[in-house]
Parts: structure tokens; sequence; C-alpha cells
């Protein structure tokens, strides 16, 4: 089994892109992968990663320096690399390709993220089948 974890970003009102993106890893990898984790946002005193908050130095990233954000940013890398295989999926969609469609189309997209959400759950379909499931 595999458990992904996603994040989207953007807005039809703010215009420009949106998009979905995460990483998928398989099941009996995630207690390592979640404890090396914890362990490197501990380690630089950060209770959780929030990316657009530490991009910019918002909320409870607001008094870091850059050095700081990026030894953090160095050690997340550095547990996603050291998982193993480990797949980033993810799909991006212009605003104005969206809105090109009829009001119809739209209204069975059920929203802009739904055909992102679809192209994701695609990857992680993709790494499932050629990962195979004999591999650990």
């Amino acid at each position: 089994m595999y458990v992904g974890f996603f994040d989207e970003s953007g807005t039809l009102e703010a215009g420009g892109y949106i998009c979905l993106a995460g990483f998928v890893i398989r099941e009996q990898k995630l207690q390592a992968f979640n404890d090396a984790w914890n362990a490197a946002l501990s380690k630089h005193g950060a209770a959780f990663l929030h990316t657009t908050d530490l991009a910019n130095y918002k909320r409870a990233f607001e008094n870091w320096t850059p050095e700081r954000r990026n030894a953090l940013i160095a050690d997340l890398m550095g547990v996603i690399h050291g998982a193993g295989r480990i797949a980033a999926v993810g799909a991006v969609m212009s605003i104005d390709d969206y809105n090109t469609f009829s009001k119809k189309d739209r209204d069975r997209m059920h929203g802009p993220f739904f055909p992102l959400f679809q192209e994701v759950i695609r990857g992680a379909a993709l790494e499932a089948y050629f990962d195979g499931p004999s591999t650990q």
C-alpha cells in the first residue's frame, strides 16, 4: 500500500496558475520517514512545515534568517532523498486555460483542482505499477 501527502497552491481569483503536488511512499517506509522528518524539524526548532510561510518568513518563520531556512530545507530534502524510492507527483493548470472550458465542463469538473487531482492520482498509480509489489 502507498501513502500520499499533497498540497495545493493558487486560486481562481488570484489568476496565474494552480497546482497540486506531493509525494507518494510505501506504507512500510512511512514511520521511518516521519521519524526522520520530525527530527529534522525539531533540530531547527520548527513544529511543522508550511512552505509558503517558510519561503516568505511569515507566521512561525517570521524571525528566521535565510541561513536557518536553507539549513532546514537542506535537512528535509535529505530526509526525502534518504527515504529510498519516493515519488514526487504533481500537476499544474493555467487559470486562463481553465476559463476556456465551457461552464458545463467546469461544472462537471467540480472546480479547477479536480482535474489536477485526477492527474496526481494517475501519477501515484503509475508509481505503484512501475514499482511493483515485490519492491521494498
